[in-house]
């Protein structure tokens, strides 16, 4: 109830601010597909080519009796994906708000994502025939630099516009819970350095707006207390995505 008053108190301010410094555009009502994936970051896997991505349950249906498929005991007969492999579909109630007057070209956007949770069991990791329990909740923020084409005010007037970015992004764990058959394990901190960023996409057409976002995979966090075969303490990066359907409601 208390964030419903927050957004409710939020949207009549910015229903109120509208002049050539802030424009408060528009409110996003629609739906929001989710996915998180993970990597492996250690150096000795990173460097062997290509995105080595950890496989996830999908969904995480363990069975009673064994069948000998290591996967399929650990994951049910829905079996393991690679990259995306948990996925959800969620409301979406956003606000977007434009300082300056709109424009086509060149710009820049901040975008933050106060919570991302998940949990998801990966397996084969981190050695063949194990598996560990990841629960936790991400918070990041992107700086993306944009181009705009089309209409400047994102299909007011019905009128369609596109708009692309790419730009760093800043990883936030808060925290990240390891379980794995012996211990369970609590941490909290940032990825390394900046990654590969975040990616931003959008197509707006009068009340239509799709919008794709991506937080790419950085270089990781390590846990010191979880070590694989060879000795090294594992190393995982998360990257999340988001499609989103919404009718465009413009103040």
């Amino acid at each position: 109830m208390k964030r419903i008053i927050i957004i409710f108190i939020f949207f009549v301010l910015f229903s109120f601010v509208k002049t050539e410094s802030v424009l408060a555009d528009r409110l996003l009502l629609g739906v929001d597909f989710i996915g998180f994936g993970y990597v492996n970051k250690i150096d000795s896997v990173s460097d062997e080519g290509g995105v080595p991505w950890i496989k996830q349950c999908n969904p995480d249906q363990e069975k009673t009796t064994k069948t000998g498929d290591y996967v399929s005991d650990e994951c049910g007969d829905e079996g393991a994906e690679d990259a995306f492999g948990t996925e959800g579909i969620y409301p979406n109630l956003s606000l977007e708000i434009n300082f300056g007057k709109p424009s086509t070209g060149w710009g820049l956007m901040f975008v933050l994502k106060p919570t991302n949770k998940n949990r998801t069991k990966l397996v084969n990791y981190p050695n063949d025939n194990e598996s560990i329990i990841i629960d936790q909740d991400i918070r990041f923020i992107g700086i993306p630099i944009m181009y705009t084409w089309g209409d400047p005010e994102l299909g007011k007037n019905g009128n369609m516009a596109i708009r692309f970015g790419w730009g760093p992004s800043l990883l936030y764990y808060d925290p990240l819970i390891i379980e794995t058959k012996d211990e369970t394990i609590t941490k909290r901190g940032f990825e390394e350095g900046f990654g590969l960023g975040y990616l931003f996409f959008s197509w707006d057409w009068g009340g239509f707006s799709f919008i794709y976002q991506q937080l790419l995979q950085g270089n990781g966090i390590k846990v010191d207390e979880i070590k694989n075969n060879n000795g090294e303490p594992i190393k995982i990066s998360s990257s999340w995505n988001s499609g989103s359907f919404n009718y465009s409601w413009y103040f």
